[in-house]
């Protein structure tokens, strides 16, 4: 998916890194300073390479000022590129038998922002060693939102905040986990240093269809998300089956969902962390969730939004024949059995709920009875819950 080997994109960037010399211009004129080199590959990093290479990229950008900075620091001066270059290779040569290397392992390449995701990072140090150390860092200007923990010395993890109205992630945050040690008898100018970048990422989208429709109808809106950066999936159901059927249907594709994602079959595949998803419903595709939440929820929703949603049921049900609608166009009557077990419940405190209602509609409130505070087929009381957000369109 890259236009080219990453060392090429490294070296797009110019005025970093000089290949001939061997040397990092800005890492020497600032006499030691572990982000200014990174600084200056960053705001000169070609904005093409950055939407498809931009972990690996910088990894590599950042491993090479880092290592450069620390061989330099002791000696810098007012070095001269020439200077510069047999200093790096002085202190390569004592890296190669310092008798300590690190490696860091992960099972994923990136964490998703929805409030239980997280991304574990090991160091293992191999060789004869004073001191070792592992810590995640933001790129330079930027800030980590999340809490860091470290369980055991070698052990370290990263928990992003959720992502909200202040802060999204449909363009991923690169951030680095960093990886050192100091071998017996040396100091900082030993330090051996390993980087490797990961991503935090948006929660991606689930669609839940309605009655008697299927997926497609989310055709205009997946063009919206996919223009968006959203990453997404839908699910299609029988539209006039038994709504706890589909809720259970529903819950076995949520996680096949989030396992998806797990094994890099999104995100541009990458390997992401995740745990929640955001469902987006339209109709009775609002029932089918809430039943899925009531009955045989796994916690795996973050936020959920209702279009339309017969909350309290749709006179227009008792219109459907039973032999069309089918077992689902019965629970969707006013009054009904299932209608009233489903607003016993009460709704899930982990879990954001949002419902849209449409207005300016003649819709059937009761026979020969109608008002234009609806959709044509929901009214806008029908859609209310309580304490639950409501938009009118």
């Amino acid at each position: 998916k890259c236009s080219g080997s990453h060392e090429a994109a490294y070296g797009e960037a110019g005025g970093c890194y000089d290949e001939t010399a061997g040397t990092f211009s800005s890492c020497s004129e600032s006499c030691g300073s572990d982000t200014s080199c990174l600084s200056v590959c960053i705001d000169a990093y070609n904005e093409r390479n950055s939407k498809v290479c931009a972990n690996q990229y910088l990894d590599v950008c950042y491993t090479k000022c880092t290592t450069t900075c620390a061989q330099q620091k002791t000696e810098c001066g007012n070095c001269t590129g020439t200077d510069a270059t047999n200093e790096t290779e002085t202190n390569a040569t004592k890296n190669q038998t310092s008798g300590c290397s690190v490696t860091i392992t992960r099972q994923y390449d990136g964490v998703s922002a929805d409030g239980k995701a997280s991304i574990e990072f090991t160091l293992a140090v191999e060789g004869d060693y004073q001191d070792f150390d592992i810590n995640i860092v933001p790129m330079p200007g930027e800030t980590l939102r999340g809490t860091i923990s470290r369980p055991t010395p070698k052990t370290i993890i990263f928990t992003p905040d959720e992502a909200d109205e202040n802060k999204n992630y449909l363009t991923p945050q690169n951030a680095l986990v960093i990886a050192e040690c100091i071998p017996d008898g040396g100091d900082a100018s030993d330090k051996v240093v390993v980087s490797e970048g990961f991503t935090i990422e948006q929660p991606p989208l689930f669609f839940v269809h309605g009655f008697l429709s299927d997926s497609t109808v989310w055709g205009e809106f997946e063009k919206r998300a996919n223009a968006d950066l959203w990453q997404y999936d839908d699910i299609t159901y029988p539209g006039d089956q038994d709504i706890g059927l589909s809720s259970g249907q529903l819950a076995l594709e949520i996680q096949e969902f989030i396992n998806r994602i797990r094994s890099g079959e999104f995100y541009g595949e990458k390997k992401i962390s995740a745990e929640k998803i955001d469902i987006i419903s339209h109709s009775m595709g609002g029932l089918v969730t809430r039943y899925y939440i009531g009955n045989s929820y796994q916690g795996d929703i973050r936020k959920f939004v209702m279009l339309g949603t017969p909350n309290h049921g749709s006179w227009d049900a008792k219109l459907v024949p039973e032999f069309w609608g089918g077992i689902a166009g019965q629970q969707l009557r006013p009054g009904s059995q299932f209608i009233q077990s489903l607003n016993a419940q009460p709704l899930n405190p982990e879990i954001e709920y949002h419902t849209v209602a449409g207005t300016g509609w003649l819709t059937d409130e009761a026979f020969m009875d109608v008002t234009w505070n609806g959709d044509s087929i929901v009214t806008v009381e029908s859609v209310r819950l309580p304490s639950v957000p409501l938009y009118l369109t």
